[in-house]
């Protein structure tokens, strides 16, 4: 039997009877008009196309698909997303540890299958199918720099969904068990810090003694910033904090001050600090 998925409905169709039809006896078949193709394996099928020639066996599976007709606009975060994947592609490729993990999740059929049913759309374009089903095919187009590579994201922004999803599942949860322990230095011994020369109080007083000795009136107290203000300073870092998994604002906005707010810093951190937990 072949598979024969349209939409949301399946129907098998003995192989024998399959390969005697062409690709537009398939789409009559199933009652569409010409708006409607055939794909195998994400490779758009010409409409006299005998299906008799894609070597198609027992269990395999075939796609009728509408042509889409409207183009939506592109999502307002789309530049953002794309600086990101391309940023952390770049990060990932620079990795042994990490390509190894995203290289060997994308051969698993079940973790993929879910990624796919979250993104069908891969099915409606065969260089799409490709780029997206392979990690290595996946580096070389986030490697390349060309018009033509920009202008297929811009077709299909889901793709950066798709990459920013793998991530997620990969480097934001529990990864390679197998790897080396990673040598944490012992904790130094605690050395007590030396009494300030000045306390805020202290220099709170001083001002004041000297307003009234000048006879002016003392400025309000300076009130220091609030998680609020750091929430507010952060926010973009933020967003893209979360669409990678990490959603502990907390230990992120921690992390982004200590990298002086770069997102690349700080993805590196939270991976390091998880990766110190696992072991």
């Amino acid at each position: 039997m072949v598979r024969v998925i349209m939409e949301d409905k399946v129907e098998n169709i003995p192989l024998d009877k399959m390969n005697g039809m062409d690709a537009k006896d398939v789409i009559e078949a199933c009652g569409k008009d010409n708006s409607w193709y055939v794909t195998v394996a994400g490779r758009r099928i010409d409409e006299s196309c005998s299906l008799s020639t894609l070597s198609l066996i027992d269990r395999s599976s075939i796609r009728i698909v509408k042509e889409p007709t409207d183009i939506h606009p592109l999502p307002d975060d789309f530049e953002s997303k794309l600086k990101t994947v391309n940023d952390h592609m770049k990060k990932i490729v620079g990795s042994n540890s990490r390509t190894f993990i995203i290289s060997d999740y994308m051969t698993d059929s079940d973790k993929m299958d879910v990624i796919r049913r979250k993104f069908p759309q891969i099915y409606l374009d065969a260089h799409v199918w490709t780029v997206c089903n392979d990690f290595y095919s996946l580096q070389a187009f986030f490697s390349e720099s060309t018009p033509e590579k920009e202008a297929l994201i811009r077709r299909h922004p889901y793709i950066l969904d798709l990459c920013i999803c793998l991530v997620q599942n990969t480097m934001s949860k529990s990864r390679n068990m197998m790897a080396p322990p990673r040598a944490i230095p012992p904790p130094a011994a605690p050395v007590p810090a030396p009494a300030p020369l000045f306390t805020a109080n202290s220099i709170t007083a001083a001002i004041e003694a000297a307003s009234r000795a000048a006879g002016v009136a003392a400025p309000p107290p300076v009130v220091p910033p609030v998680q609020n203000d750091l929430l507010q300073q952060y926010r973009s870092q933020l967003i893209q904090l979360r669409e990678f998994g990490f959603t502990d604002d907390e230990m992120n906005i921690h992390v982004l001050v200590e990298s002086n707010g770069a997102i690349d810093g700080a993805i590196e951190l939270l991976i390091a600090m998880r990766e110190s937990m696992e072991q």
